[in-house]
């Protein structure tokens, strides 16, 4: 008996294991190419810009910044403490979620240079831009709260502006 049920499980397992290895060729997706990354630390979040044939990739503490249509490295975003995301957020800007140094990067998509810094709070973690309302929110897990950033600077002051809205169960506030 025991005999028989081992040899019905390593039927199973192949007959599994064969079924799986078809329909994962059979997907929408397969490996085109391999870039290498170098450097040592550890990876996150990578989100693409289509539009401008950029990949940013999280990488310990930087992001690194592959072309996608030369499938190379062009460069990468410096200073971006525990990085956990970059979106690309309206023209010409990227912003990053620096978790180790609670704030967001505002960064230009041409020089890779931050232009400034804006404090999350609570090690931001998740990062999106929303098109419609021009914003990105930052996710902060040791915050418990999340920020929300103006893409385009107030025409007074010309400063990114955060506003941290932190939600208790039954009532919603505002800080």
């Amino acid at each position: 008996m025991r005999i028989r049920s081992a040899v019905m499980a390593v039927a199973m397992v192949g007959l599994f294991t064969s079924l799986i290895g078809v329909h994962a060729s059979d997907g929408p997706y397969r490996k085109i190419k391999e870039i290498a990354i170098p450097g040592e630390g550890g990876w996150d979040y990578l989100n693409i810009d289509s539009g401008a044939h950029r990949l940013y990739v999280s990488h310990a503490t930087k992001v690194v910044v592959v072309d996608t249509n030369k499938d190379e490295i062009v460069g990468e975003i410096a200073d971006t403490p525990g990085v956990h995301g970059a979106v690309p957020a309206g023209p010409g800007r990227v912003f990053t979620s620096n978790g180790r140094g609670n704030n967001a990067s505002v960064v230009d998509t041409k020089t890779l240079q931050t232009l400034t810094k804006v404090d999350t709070e609570g090690n931001p973690d998740f990062i999106l831009y929303e098109p419609l309302r021009n914003e990105v929110y930052t996710f902060n897990g040791g915050g418990k709260s999340a920020t929300v950033i103006d893409v385009a600077p107030t025409p007074r002051d010309r400063k990114w502006e955060s506003f941290r809205y932190v939600a208790r169960p039954g009532r919603p506030a505002t800080r």
